[in-house]
């Protein structure tokens, strides 16, 4: 007998530090449903930060900015990297000098087929942990090959202006859903959980809307 299907799009950003902890709980959730269910995961782009060079901005700089001064912004990254400790993850923030335009981070993932979750997971490791430059072109293809993605399909992606628009479309045309703000998964297409909801809530979706 067949399980019930359960597909789930996750709606999400390369550098959103909530995304991470959103897709590790994610995980956990499947696993322990992953014998009632069949599971179909994909990931659709979302950008924090659409308007940004696409040489990056400085990371310290930009979000001491955007949060209201670097102290204010120390102390919620502070929280984060404890949240993220909690479900395994190391944070290592003060690693990272740049903060990437996403938009051919997403080209990429878009491209990966069922490398997707891989090639998100190698980038979120790579940016909040490793403190790797995900503006530059060879890093962005290393760190996808690392997920076991082909170096010329992620290259082709990167370049690929038409992969660059499509992103920005997608973008738009999930903003237009009403949905403005990530992590979000979209279960079966019949529901929406917005953050980085612990495990728990993520199961009472499956059950309440699997099938």
């Amino acid at each position: 007998m067949s399980k019930p299907v359960l597909q789930i799009e996750v709606v999400s950003d390369v550098v959103c530090p909530w995304c991470y902890i959103g897709k590790r709980r994610l995980e956990q959730a499947i696993r322990s449903r992953n014998g009632k269910y069949d599971f179909h995961v994909s990931y659709l782009p979302f950008e924090l930060n659409p308007a940004m060079p696409e040489s990056g901005a400085g990371y310290l700089e930009h979000l001491s900015d955007k949060f209201g001064g670097r102290d204010h912004f120390e102390l919620l990254s502070a929280r984060v990297t404890a949240v993220a400790a909690e479900e395994g993850l190391t944070f290592n923030q003060d690693k990272q000098k740049i903060l990437p335009n996403t938009g051919r981070l997403h080209a990429i993932i878009q491209a990966a087929g069922d490398r997707q979750s891989a090639v998100m997971e190698t980038y979120h490791k790579a940016f909040f942990t490793d403190g790797i430059d995900l503006s530059s072109r060879e890093n962005a293809i290393e760190v996808a090959a690392a997920a076991g993605m082909p170096r010329p399909k992620a290259g082709e992606a990167w370049d690929d202006p038409r992969a660059l628009a499509k992103v920005r479309e997608q973008g738009r045309e999930i903003t237009q859903l009403g949905i403005h703000s990530v992590p979000c998964f979209i279960i079966n297409r019949r529901t929406a959980i917005v953050g980085a909801q612990r495990a728990e809530a993520l199961i009472s979706a499956f059950e309440k809307y699997a099938g």
